[in-house]
């Protein structure tokens, strides 16, 4: 999946509340570092830990200056699967998407106002076809998270070069 968002030109972010150096650890350790275009977390002197303000500069490097709030919340969704991740993304009005297979006790990402909350499999598939037809730039907190699923996610995106997935079904 990040190889073909990547492939679609379209641009990847971490924000994480970990602190930078140790987010890019774990990036290389599982040799993803590579599709993400913007790394940001935490400063190592616990500046910068709050989710929001982690999200702040992780859209100050990425987004044109100038952008409308509608322009924002059009075409930037931050992905994450806490609370934290959802209110950082309302905080800067921007599009929240929630995964419910994360560490969020049931409930949580509800409660925290995310716009779309998917499930594993078919659901994330539909989720980032439907980003990647709207030119949506990408934010994922926590590589760790994504690492737990990377199975799932190659199955994933096998599926979405595969055709397996119908347009009706992306809608």
């Amino acid at each position: 999946m990040l190889a073909s968002l990547r492939a679609g030109g379209k641009k990847l972010a971490i924000a994480s509340s970990k602190p930078t150096p140790f987010v890019e650890r774990i990036l290389d350790h599982f040799e993803i570092r590579a599709y993400f275009d913007y790394i940001i977390g935490s400063n190592m002197d616990g500046t910068r830990g709050k989710k929001e303000e982690v999200v702040e500069e992780a859209l100050r490097q990425m987004l044109p200056a100038g952008m409308t709030p509608a322009e924002k919340k059009a075409g930037v969704a931050m992905v994450g699967d806490r609370r934290f991740d959802i209110e950082g993304a309302r905080e800067h009005g921007i599009t929240s998407v929630g995964v419910s297979f994360g560490y969020a006790p049931e409930g949580e990402l509800e409660q925290a106002g995310a716009d779309h909350i998917v499930d594993p499999g078919e659901a994330l598939a539909a989720c980032f076809d439907a980003a990647r037809r709207r030119g949506f730039h990408l934010l994922r907190t926590g590589p760790e998270r994504r690492l737990q699923y990377m199975g799932d996610i190659q199955r994933l995106e096998e599926a979405l070069h595969s055709g397996e997935f119908g347009a009706s079904r992306l809608a």
